[in-house]
């Protein structure tokens, strides 16, 4: 175990060992991870943009059959926004 302090920016250093555990390099970008209560840190995983083009073209599929039943890119923003708040309050209630 280590500790590091916060300086008056909020910045922390990372520890060699745990920079050199995670292969974390100079301009590596880090996710902060809240489960549980606990808070983790990742390094931000790489994109693999090929595999991302696979997705999308799989997709292309669903977005062309919501087209064709009208449902409008308008109204699909308007249900997430109001599944997010569902899922905001109800998790605000735990």
């Amino acid at each position: 175990m280590e500790i590091s302090t916060v300086d008056s920016n909020g910045r922390i250093q990372l520890p060699k060992w745990v920079r050199e555990k995670m292969g974390i390099c100079e301009g590596d970008k880090i996710v902060f991870v809240e489960k549980d209560g606990h808070f983790y840190i990742e390094k931000e995983p790489e994109i693999d943009y090929d595999e991302l083009r696979k997705i999308e073209e799989e997709f292309k599929s669903v977005r062309e059959a919501f087209e064709k039943m009208g449902y409008t890119e308008e109204q699909m923003e308007a249900d997430l926004e109001r599944v997010r708040k569902e899922m905001w309050e109800e998790h605000k209630q735990k």
